[in-house]
């Protein structure tokens, strides 16, 4: 296997290489060829974005899959407030040692 290969071993790469393939095409556009002299057709660009949702269904499709949605909030977390509540006892626990 060359250097220049992908190793496509899982559905998350293998979703990312057709990702990637789709959007060479649609930027291509129809009519056009890839660097290997493939004629992007309309049946291309079908049976890609019809591979994309056998392995990852229609949100493979989206133009944020993959990406982990950032967190809004972090202060109103559970674990957010246990620490809090935590802090406050060992606050307390301290204030009370040094009071005595």
């Amino acid at each position: 296997m060359s250097s220049n290969q992908y190793i496509l071993a899982t559905r998350h790469s293998l979703i990312g290489f057709y990702r990637e393939q789709l959007e060479k095409f649609l930027k291509l556009g129809l009519g056009k060829r890839t660097e290997f002299n493939v004629k992007i057709t309309d049946v291309l660009i079908r049976s890609t974005r019809k591979r994309l949702v056998q392995l990852g269904g229609r949100d493979a499709l989206k133009p944020d899959w993959g990406k982990v949605p950032k967190a809004t909030n972090y202060s109103n977390s559970l674990s957010t407030l246990r620490v809090k509540e935590w802090r406050k006892k060992q606050k307390l626990k301290q204030l009370n040692k040094e009071s005595k």
